[in-house]
């Protein structure tokens, strides 16, 4: 399992990705051992395997920065875009003239009907 979390480092593919597929690999060796297809002695082996800390995430996403390793695939930010209560508002008022619009404003901006 180790070996397939470095692959998984190794080919840029985001601590977020890694941690979730450790995790469904644990949950589907759980339900294999369930049904007696998987010994209880690798599952024992399986418990040993744990995800990367936020911490332990952020410090390998640099050691790959610095090795020219990418750090995810595909072009999804790691963090959110933050945006100004102007910009929030032009954005509200730029559909403001439907219902839809109106109900799925941001509370506390007022709109413009």
């Amino acid at each position: 399992m180790q070996a397939f979390q470095q692959w998984l480092i190794q080919h840029g593919y985001s601590m977020k990705t890694v941690n979730d597929r450790v995790s469904v690999i644990k949950v589907y060796m759980s339900l294999a051992n369930q049904a007696g297809i998987t010994p209880d002695s690798e599952i024992l082996k399986l418990q040993s395997v744990r995800g990367y800390t936020r911490k332990e995430a952020k410090d390998t996403d640099a050691k790959r920065e610095a090795e020219g390793i990418a750090t995810r695939m595909g072009a999804k930010k790691s963090t959110a875009t933050i945006i100004t209560d102007e910009q929030a508002k032009a954005l509200c008022q730029a559909r403001s003239d439907t219902p839809q619009a109106r109900r799925d404003a941001l509370p506390g901006l007022e709109l413009s009907h």
